[in-house]
């Protein structure tokens, strides 16, 4: 996830963790979004992407008023490390993917 924050924040994205979001909504009728925060920043902008996982229907329900049934799920992620070898007509050299 820190991977994704960081060339988010270097393509001039504001990336807050930890920070509730009381409300979202679209000012005028432009295409400027709006997104409160429970400290009383506000940020402005053309695009908007919340990351709330479990707490989803708690943000959609004080935005739009609809209940959403979301629950948290534990889940396992396996990492696999490969290698292969990238060779040409004089070596062969190993690259991870």
């Amino acid at each position: 996830m820190a991977m994704f924050q960081t060339l988010a924040a270097k393509m001039g994205a504001v990336v807050r963790d930890r920070t509730e979001v009381v409300d979202v909504a679209r000012q005028g009728e432009g295409n400027t979004i709006v997104v409160k925060t429970s400290t009383g920043d506000e940020f402005h902008g053309g695009k908007c992407i919340i990351t709330v996982g479990a707490w989803a229907s708690k943000l959609v329900k004080s935005v739009t008023g609809a209940d959403l049934p979301v629950q948290p799920v534990k889940i396992a992620v396996d990492v696999v490390h490969f290698t292969v070898a990238v060779c040409d007509h004089r070596d062969c050299r190993p690259i991870g993917l």
